[in-house]
């Protein structure tokens, strides 16, 4: 059912023309001609939008949606003033220009206006209007005009402007009549706004309109309407708990709405894609005991039998279904129900009902032609739900044949030909599912083969249901052809297993079943639930299959990556029993490692299958978050058994008996020959962390590989620098040589540590790169970064500013002249025929507002200011100072202080003038930030004196400028470290075994 509710518009008419208007229209026509025969004259042609057809708002459906629309119709040509009419406008413009204090000069420009309005040329008109409002306040053409400029917005879809006129036309306009008609229109433009923006599928924007009319507006008809289509807003955005609160106020604000039945239907759908089936069923049954006559009230039954099916809540979902086809046995839904309301009694064996819901259906459906295939199907159900399989079998392929021997059969009959089939199927699932596998080699063979023969009967069965193109049976079928593949795995796996086996065939026996659930899990079931999947998407299809097999999707991949992870565990376990040291516990870590490191491949590759799938459908569950967990930590642990080995080997002893030299090179060649398990545990560290990268995924594995990079590679510059510091400080030499081969192995030793010295800070740098690229972090992405802050302060400290002040004050810099030339205040001024400043001679005074001292006051004059006698101070002054900044300061601040007039430039750009009477007991402060600049800058004053006394200028510009200093700031940190911190004898790198400085080298 659908309900309209139709939103009529105000008249869009003008104020008609008073008695006294059509009197100005004969002295219009007196004055017609004044000035139009000039270049004036001409009227300019207006353009502007039609206006809008009138919007309906509808309610209905059979699942109760509301669609709210506003038609906004447009043209090619826009709308120009007749011949007549742009005479007229004539008229009226020049009877304005001839009286314009003539009392009747409103009516005419409301004349000119309507104009305008009805011929759509809606700028104009408004210009006309304001010109009303502006000038004639206080006449009734203004309150007509401030109603017409806002219905020339709405008549224009410009809702928000509008809105802002009639919520001005509600202010100016008494109560009555014209009030409630302004507060009226103020919601239908706020409502119009809403469509707009609903239109424009900014549904968020729009529910907010649609809201703020009931709030602000709750007596306006179309209130209820309003806040309907706000919860739909919020439906189309899957905003689903913020409907049910929006509808829910519908509800309690507006309890005599005729969209209550409506209302509570789309709570009870949001309810649905909450999955809070319990909830949606109870509003369903509600709006069935409270609206039973509403159109709605077969579809809430309906609706919430099923919701109590999901629920698995059989009794109620029966119940609900067969009390639906007694109330409305009319509903084409009647039939349906009642056979749905048979199965489920059947499904929890109440057999009485099973059989009072046949009995019912064969009464009234028995010899429908429409319907035969429903009977049959039912009554071969019936004998499936008594355990009657074979039997109901037979019946239920009775059904199909009586469907293909139809020559016309409807949809209906299409419908439970499909049915029968499907469970045909299921009872072949079910069968198949009943045989367990035993370990006796004979028959396991027979008991697999039986098992295979009912899988492909089984999916036969749902595959030949798919071809009937029903929506409903093609999701539900193909998901159980994935449900039957993964059934079957499941069998293989739950299979009796032999105990007593040795490790390597209980290895292998395990692996055939794991190999065996993965083609099962992935190539079969998960193949199908993406088609499912798939189908959906494509078909705009969701019902419960479809979410299964979306869950379905990155589940079977978890399980079938745990099986592999199971064999991972059974050899760990069997290697952790034999306890080994040395070089012995490096072979046998290998040889685990290449044990297991197919099976953890195997799973990291299963787990990646998850994420994908996971992330391509939208399907972030808790086997997607398992999946995440898992891949990393697996990823790390790979990794980890790589740098076990080369942290076994760089520990283990040195052989006793070498000499320094032979320590040397042993160091050597072992740093050499565990760069290979080095790269591999880097490989899959930076495997796990860009996993985590591509997923998102932050845990405590991605974490700790961050870390292990940073110490995996720290520990091998380290190593390497170590060494070098031995060949620089401490040359081991061979026993028994002579000065001569001491030199020439120290120039060696030299070339060798000046090489490990290189490798190590490249490692460094390497580390603080990868820091940069969030793949390294921790304390070891500290020490690299330390260690090359010590070797290279300059390139890798951090600059800061050391704050330090400059000050520019009175002085001989100054240039100085009693005349002014063109430009002296700029820039490139050439000031050197000027001359000095001179310090002033002036009774002592006391100004407060300087920083510190206060400057010395500088003047200019005639002979020499020490003798007063014959000194003239000029009454005006030119002031110039030239200074030059490497940087732009973090502050700079101009005083000033004075007598008389002053004005100031810099950089030639005017800043300031002021007036002093007599000598301030304040100085002036000028900020000069974003006027001073980088290179030569320029201030420029000019002063005239007040009288002939007390003549003089107190400059002081004062700047802080910041010096950089290098201070050590490690990656991650907030604050730098003091140099002192980082000292190479104070700060502590790692220990590493068998590669610590000797005494003798650490001394040196």
């Amino acid at each position: 059912m659908t309900i309209y509710a139709r939103i009529s518009s105000f008249p869009a008419t003008t104020r008609p023309f008073t008695a006294a208007a059509t009197g100005v229209m004969s002295a219009l026509l007196a004055v017609l001609y004044l000035g139009c025969g000039g270049p004036h004259g001409r009227l300019v042609q207006k353009t502007g939008p039609q206006p809008s057809t009138s919007a309906a708002i509808s309610a209905g459906g059979k699942d109760g949606t509301t669609a709210a629309a506003a038609s906004v119709a447009r043209t090619d040509s826009f709308p120009v003033l007749s011949a007549a009419s742009q005479l007229l406008v004539k008229a009226c413009d020049n009877y304005l220009a001839v009286n314009p204090e003539n009392p009747k000069a409103v009516e005419v420009l409301t004349i000119k206006g309507s104009l305008f309005f009805n011929n759509k040329l809606y700028d104009s008109a408004r210009a006309v209007y304001q010109r009303i409002i502006s000038e004639h306040a206080e006449s009734n053409y203004a309150f007509d005009a401030i109603r017409l400029i806002a219905q020339s917005f709405y008549e224009e879809k410009r809702f928000d402007e509008a809105g802002t006129w009639y919520k001005k036309l509600s202010e100016a306009a008494p109560d009555g009549v014209d009030k409630s008609e302004a507060l009226a229109r103020i919601a239908e433009s706020i409502f119009r706004m809403a469509e707009v923006l609903e239109s424009q599928s900014r549904f968020k924007d729009a529910a907010e309109q649609y809201e703020r009319v009931a709030l602000e507006y709750p007596d306006a008809r179309i209130a209820d309407v309003s806040l309907f289509n706000a919860g739909l807003a919020y439906e189309k955005q899957a905003e689903w708990s913020r409907a049910i609160l929006v509808f829910q106020r519908l509800m309690a604000k507006y309890d005599q709405s005729n969209l209550l039945p409506k209302t509570q239907f789309r709570i009870a759908k949001c309810h649905e894609k909450l999955m809070q089936w319990d909830l949606a069923a109870d509003t369903y049954l509600r709006l069935t005991a409270k609206f039973p006559k509403d159109a709605l009230a077969p579809a809430a039954l309906y609706n919430a039998g099923f919701c109590f099916e999901n629920l698995e809540k059989w009794p109620e979902s029966a119940a609900t279904f067969e009390k639906m086809a007694q109330l409305f046995p009319q509903s084409d839904d009647a039939a349906d129900v009642l056979f749905r309301a048979g199965e489920l009694y059947g499904k929890i064996k109440d057999w009485e009902s099973v059989s009072r819901v046949t009995r019912v259906f064969s009464t009234r459906f028995g010899n429908d032609e429409s319907r035969i295939i429903q009977a049959l199907c039912m009554d071969g159900i019936a004998l499936y739900m008594r355990n009657r399989n074979e039997d109901a079998v037979d019946r239920l392929n009775n059904a199909v044949e009586t469907y293909r021997k139809m020559k016309n059969p409807g949809t209906m009959n299409a419908y439970y030909a499909a049915k029968a089939l499907y469970t045909i199927a299921e009872i072949h699932h079910t069968a198949m599912n009943t045989i367990a596998l035993g370990h006796s080699r004979e028959r396991y063979k027979k008991q697999l083969s039986d098992k295979s023969d009912r899988l492909e009967k089984a999916v036969d069965g749902y595959a030949r249901v798919i071809k009937f193109n029903i929506s409903e049976w093609t999701t539900r079928s193909i998901f159980q052809i994935g449900q039957a593949y993964e059934d079957f795995a499941v069998g293989i796996f739950s299979q009796d297993r032999q105990s007593g086996l040795p490790l390597d065939k209980q290895i292998a026996f395990e692996l055939g079943i794991a190999q065996a659930v993965e083609k099962y899990f992935i190539e079969k079931a998960v193949y199908f639930h993406e088609r499912n999947v798939k189908l959906a998407i494509q078909e705009k299809i969701e019902d419960k299959f479809i979410l299964q097999s979306r869950q379905k999707l990155t589940y079977l991949p978890v399980i079938a990556a745990e099986n592999y992870l199971a064999l991972v565990e059974i050899a760990r376990t069997a290697q952790h029993r034999e306890q080994l040291d040395g070089f012995s516990l490096i072979a046998r870590k290998l040889q685990l490692f290449q044990k297991i490191a197919p099976f953890q491949e195997r799973a990291i590759a299963l787990f990646l299958k998850c994420l994908e799938l996971g992330t391509t459908y939208q399907e972030f569950n808790e086997y997607y978050q398992k999946a995440s967990e898992s891949i990393t930590g697996i990823s790390l642990s790979v990794g980890e058994t790589y740098a076990d080995v080369v942290s076994i080997a760089r520990d283990a002893p040195i052989p006793d008996g070498f000499d320094d030299y032979e320590r040397f090179v042993y160091k050597s060649k072992l740093l050499k020959q565990i760069e290979g398990y080095e790269n591999q545990a880097l490989e899959n560290y930076l495997k796990t962390i860009k996993i985590a990268e591509a997923y998102k995924i932050d845990d405590r594995s991605v974490r700790e590989a961050k870390e292990r990079i940073g110490q995996l590679l720290f520990n091998r510059g380290w190593c390497y620098d170590l060494l070098c510091i031995n060949a620089f400080n401490a040359p081991p030499y061979p026993h028994n040589i002579d000065e001569a081969e001491k030199e020439e192995y120290k120039a060696r030793f030299e070339e060798i540590g000046l090489r490990y010295q290189e490798q190590a800070f490249d490692i460094y740098k390497n580390i603080l790169t990868l820091s940069a690229q969030s793949y390294a972090a921790g304390d070891y992405v500290t020490h690299a970064y330390v260690r090359l802050y010590q070797n290279f302060p300059d390139i890798f400290g951090s600059r800061e500013e050391h704050m330090t002040q400059t000050a520019i004050s009175s002085g001989s810099q100054w240039r100085v002249q009693s005349d002014s030339t063109s430009q002296w205040f700029s820039l490139h001024f050439n000031d050197s025929s000027w001359y000095k400043a001179q310090r002033a001679s002036i009774l002592k005074k006391q100004i407060e507002g300087f920083p510190g001292n206060m400057p010395i006051p500088m003047w200019f004059g005639k002979g020499t200011p020490d003798t007063a006698a014959t000194y003239r101070p000029y009454q005006t002054v030119f002031f110039r100072r030239t200074f030059t900044l490497d940087k732009i300061p973090h502050k700079a601040t101009l005083f000033l202080a004075t007598q008389g007039q002053l004005n100031v430039y810099v950089n030639g750009e005017y800043l300031l003038t002021d007036s002093m009477p007599s000598f301030p007991s304040n100085a002036l402060s000028c900020d000069l930030m974003g006027k001073i600049r980088v290179g030569t800058n320029i201030l420029a004053v000019k002063v005239t004196a007040a009288d002939k006394f007390d003549r003089a200028l107190f400059p002081l510009l004062l700047m802080t400028v910041g010096t950089d200093v290098p201070l050590p700031k490690p990656p991650g940190f907030e604050r730098p470290l003091s140099p002192e911190e980082v000292r190479i004898d104070r700060y502590a790198f790692p220990q590493l075994k068998n590669f610590t400085l000797q005494p003798t080298e650490a001394s040196r």
